[in-house]
């Protein structure tokens, strides 16, 4: 037997992810305002997150994106991150902070290059908790890898097609 409203919510998640990330940002503000406390609603709420970036592109998030309202309250992307970092570095639950640093880190990877880099300077330089500063680092290190893993397959990729 169906759920009933399970199409519907089949309908929701068929949607595009920048659609669901706008229905879905007062939800997410009011949970981190007034339900910080309440481990079992932030862990599905950043589940949640973590599934609408990964169905993002990467290098699609710009400037105008952070500071863009994302609904009737005026929350934008760039005061979600500010409120993603401080739950990071404040949460007592190992897995809702790894969840987090996940999120802010796919975030950042859906960043374009100046948007990036000013998301993680923010992250190094703004940031009050030596936590998020270490995470910062620890992101940084990955995109340098990828991107340095990236720029040796062109290189490897062009070497073969030269040779053939």
């Amino acid at each position: 037997m169906a759920l009933e409203g399970s199409n519907t919510l089949k309908d929701v998640f068929s949607e595009s992810p920048e659609y669901m990330f706008r229905e879905i940002i007062p939800v997410v503000s009011i949970v981190f305002i007034k339900h910080s406390q309440e481990n079992e609603i932030i862990d599905k709420v950043l589940l949640v997150l973590l599934y609408l970036a990964e169905r993002n592109e990467e290098n699609t998030i710009t400037m105008q994106h952070l500071t863009a309202s994302l609904s009737k309250d005026e929350i934008t992307l760039g005061s979600l991150f500010t409120m993603i970092s401080s739950f990071a570095s404040t949460s007592s639950e190992e897995i809702l902070r790894f969840n987090a640093h996940q999120l802010l880190s796919r975030i950042i990877a859906l960043c374009t290059d100046d948007t990036r880099m000013f998301l993680l300077q923010q992250l190094l330089t703004n940031s009050p908790f030596e936590q998020m500063k270490s995470a910062a680092i620890g992101i940084l290190k990955e995109i340098v890898a990828q991107r340095l893993n990236q720029a040796y397959g062109k290189r490897h990729d062009n070497e073969v097609s030269e040779r053939t």
